[in-house]
């Protein structure tokens, strides 16, 4: 049997869905946690300075506690070098090293916390126009005109 475009089609739509999904749980979290930080900068230096660690090494790899402080320069205070957040019951975004203060981003959200810290991540206020353009793969080889006559035939049963 030849193999079917359209199944390839349907997987990168629910794998980039999937990324979409995960951006904004990862961008939520860091937003509420600023919020809550009253105007301490813990979790934003601490996060920037875990994923370009992150970036620098091996998928997977943990970094520690130390080196995370380090990475992110003076007035990192707090516990757990501001990545309490992505610590969190249920956040599951970042996993700790069994016995140790080491952690890790969790391999399917790495491309969603290595958009934190693009230059785009956070601007305010979001407009409707970064959605452009997601999906139009789907719709590759469709004519639009046809889709919308045998869709409106439909709708008469």
């Amino acid at each position: 049997m030849a193999r079917r475009d359209y199944v390839d089609k349907c997987n990168e739509s629910y794998q980039a869905a999937l990324l979409q999904l995960r951006i904004q749980h990862v961008q939520c979290i860091l937003s509420e946690a600023t919020r809550r930080q009253a105007g301490e900068n813990w979790v934003w230096k601490g996060t920037k300075a875990f994923i370009e660690l992150s970036l620098e090494r091996a998928t997977g790899e943990f970094i520690s506690e130390k080196e995370i402080k380090a990475h992110a320069g003076e007035g990192l205070g707090g516990p757990s070098a501001g990545l309490w957040p992505w610590l969190s019951d249920g956040a599951d975004v970042v996993e700790k090293e069994e016995g140790s203060r080491t952690y890790r981003i969790r391999l399917e959200y790495f491309d969603a916390m290595r958009q934190l810290i693009s230059p785009h991540a956070f601007k305010g206020k979001r407009s409707i126009m970064e959605m452009q353009g997601l999906g139009k793969h789907i719709w590759e080889g469709i004519d639009a005109q046809e889709y919308v006559d045998r869709e409106r035939r439909s709708w008469n049963g």
